[in-house]
């Protein structure tokens, strides 16, 4: 199947489509036949007794295909595989742009953390910090996956994820401070990050020369960057 490079995939997989498709009646005649019972095997036809070659009695085994049920079959075969081959054509560039704005959630995150800004809140308090940081519309969560030992909470502040409000909490480990930014989750502007419940595992993408882990559980995206 050839498809057009200066069109979008799924524009080209519709014209394929309406290329290739049934007429009313062709698709009546297929479903006839497919509806029909099997046809018992044909007996050998008796020869024609005679002074020319041997000829086939009409309606035995030796009678020739329909032509146009052949084309008939083709047509559908060709519909049939140009159907399995736009799922899969789709579900690959779905996948594609999954793992594309995962990266891109990844640089942003990153970047907030490393744009270090003065902090809005200043606690060591996962508490207090939720209080001072309600009007976000979420509860801040504790970090889904285990942080470096001697980690300790410093304060927040804000920023955004995919232009959705954000709250960037800060930790300071041995190797330095720790992002652990969160937001509510928005499945569109948030697509390609794992649920927690499903994956059991974040997602890894490296960004500006940072390790950023992100998944979402509970309506609340999380993500953690760290050197």
């Amino acid at each position: 199947m050839n498809i057009r490079k200066d069109i979008p995939l799924r524009q080209a997989i519709r014209e394929r489509f309406d290329g290739e498709q049934l007429t009313p009646e062709q698709l009546a005649e297929l479903r006839g036949l497919l509806a029909s019972p099997a046809l018992p095997q044909a007996e050998p036809a008796p020869a024609v007794i005679g002074t020319g070659p041997t000829q086939a009695v009409p309606g035995g085994a030796g009678r020739l295909p329909n032509p146009g049920r052949r084309r008939l079959f083709a047509v559908a075969a060709s519909v049939a595989a140009t159907a399995t081959v736009g799922y899969w054509g789709l579900f690959g560039l779905r996948a594609f742009r999954n793992t594309s704005n995962l990266q891109a959630l990844a640089d942003e995150i990153a970047f907030n953390h490393l744009y270090d800004r003065p902090l809005d809140v200043t606690s060591g308090s996962l508490d207090t910090l939720r209080e001072a940081f309600a009007g976000i519309g979420f509860l801040l969560q504790a970090p889904p996956m285990p942080l470096p030992a001697g980690a300790e909470l410093i304060g927040g502040r804000h920023c955004s994820i995919a232009s959705v409000p954000a709250v960037m909490l800060r930790y300071r480990t041995p190797n330095g401070v720790l992002g652990f930014c969160q937001a509510r989750f928005d499945p569109a502007r948030h697509r390609g990050v794992p649920d927690m419940r499903v994956a059991a595992a974040p997602a890894e993408q490296m960004a500006r020369g940072l390790k950023v882990s992100l998944c979402h559980d509970r309506g609340v995206l999380m993500a953690i960057a760290y050197a």
